[in-house]
């Protein structure tokens, strides 16, 4: 963008909706705040606007439980970054999490605080940021239907309702908050640089995702899919126990016929919702153990809850030493979790591995001449060694089923080495003289090898470059 202006012609995705009549930068905004990052080595640019856009979206999340008056509002923040590995090092990639994160936690405090007007410049730039511009609009929502929940509670009781009139005020800046996040988002989709194609873009997306809980033809990222079950407690766990223990005030003072604070039932209800989602796509821990420790610290903090069976006067002495163990817990387990997404982070395929072929096909075949892979996650490293070159799919494959579900069956037969001789569709589908692969791709490796219309023109201990021979 810093190169060739801030609209982009992107060749190299011909065979998706990512091809040039259709494209779209669902992360337009966010890749205008990378740009300041790009002179000098982008590796260490990329980085450097990762560790600044995680941590502004962790102090964002500081700020809404220190401003709110939530007691230990650091402790709270090191729960956020304890509660899960996964959280930890997908924070720190070079996407938008972190910045979608403070923008979630703004529309939530302008929903709980009835400063809805504030929701039209955050839905705006929600739009522009990510295509998971919705969660926007899930915040006042939280906020009507916690005061709803509410009524309803109260309706049984003359002491409940009593307490829901002084609460029923709440309602209308509650509504109007929806009015405001709705008209933000239009208004973000509407003056896109590539309107109307990424909404085109975004319902493309997100609308196959959709169909997760039943078996896809198309296999997807992993991070769609649910958490193994091996793996579901240290990530999830902590995250659970969080909401677990902030549902409990909300008990006792209903216990004590008192109407909980609507605004912790409804960061419960956001909480809770990306719970579930979690339990179901993986990628939603991104956003999980923040709402998590928000809401329990809020509940905590605004209930004025005074524990059944203990003299008031005893708190204090409790706290002093409740504190410290909470804390201690926090720091062990903040030290493991950063332990574990190092290692976690480590076991990322290296970014160096393609780069002696991609060198090679920059330097060895036409500008633009399209290249053929068996894995459609090879295309971002391939990218970032090689923009000479044209490519098939990439960042997911259903860009392709969308695009051709034909072609698409055929790439894959072809991927999983099926198919006896492969330069023929190879050339004459896919127009692809040449081809990269990982030697660890053995059945596709070995279905081109035994090909003789195959040529091996280059090779590392990892990678391999094939030329389809010219007709004589």
């Amino acid at each position: 963008m810093r190169e060739h202006g801030p609209r982009l012609n992107f060749p190299w995705l011909q065979l998706t909706i990512l091809n040039p009549e259709r494209y779209a930068d669902h992360h337009y905004l966010f890749h205008v705040l990378q740009v300041p990052f790009t002179f000098g080595d982008t590796r260490t640019g990329a980085k450097m606007a990762s560790v600044l856009f995680a941590t502004l979206g962790l102090y964002i999340s500081y700020l809404f439980l220190a401003r709110n008056h939530v007691r230990f509002p650091v402790l709270w923040t090191v729960a956020m970054l304890a509660a899960s590995q996964t959280f930890l090092w997908r924070q720190s990639m070079a996407r938008p999490q972190g910045i979608f994160l403070g923008l979630m936690v703004l529309g939530t405090w302008a929903a709980l605080t009835k400063r809805p007007i504030f929701l039209i410049p955050i839905g705006w730039a929600a739009v522009w940021v990510f295509d998971g511009f919705p969660f926007i609009l899930a915040m006042p929502l939280a906020a009507v239907g916690a005061l709803l929940l509410l009524w309803l509670v109260s309706r049984p009781s003359i002491d409940l309702r009593e307490q829901w009139q002084a609460r029923s005020s709440d309602l209308r800046p509650a509504l109007q908050g929806c009015v405001a996040a709705a008209l933000g988002i239009a208004l973000g989709l509407v003056t896109h640089p590539y309107f109307p194609r990424h909404l085109e873009f975004v319902l493309l997306h997100l609308l196959p995702k959709a169909q997760l809980g039943i078996d896809l033809d198309v296999r997807v990222g992993g991070e769609w899919y649910p958490f193994p079950d091996n793996a579901f407690p240290a990530r999830v766990g902590p995250s659970i126990a969080l909401c677990v223990f902030g549902l409990l005030p909300s008990i006792f003072q209903l216990w004590r016929r008192q109407l909980p604070d609507w605004r912790g039932v409804a960061l419960g209800g956001i909480a809770i919702g990306l719970l579930g989602m979690t339990i179901r796509s993986q990628r939603i821990i991104e956003y999980l153990p923040p709402f998590a420790a928000l809401f329990c610290g809020w509940s905590w903090a605004r209930t004025g809850l005074v524990l059944p069976g203990l003299p008031a006067h005893r708190i204090p002495g409790i706290t002093r030493w409740v504190v410290p163990l909470v804390c201690l817990i926090a720091t062990a387990g903040l030290i493991w979790t950063i332990d574990r997404a190092r290692a976690e982070a480590r076991g990322a395929p290296h970014f160096q591995v393609p780069r002696p072929a991609a060198d090679w096909l920059a330097a060895n075949t036409p500008p633009g001449s399209r290249v053929f892979f068996p894995a459609f996650d090879d295309f971002p490293r391939l990218f970032y060694w090689n923009t000479h070159n044209t490519y098939l799919l990439g960042l997911d494959p259903t860009y392709m089923t969308l695009y051709d579900p034909q072609l698409f069956t055929i790439w894959r037969e072809l991927s999983q080495g099926r198919v006896t001789s492969p330069s023929g569709p190879i050339k004459d589908l896919f127009g692809a003289e040449y081809v990269y692969a990982e030697r660890r791709r053995t059945a596709f490796v070995k279905s081109v090898s035994e090909d003789p219309n195959f040529q091996e023109v280059f090779s590392t201990p990892r990678t391999l470059v094939f030329r389809i021979r010219p007709v004589s």
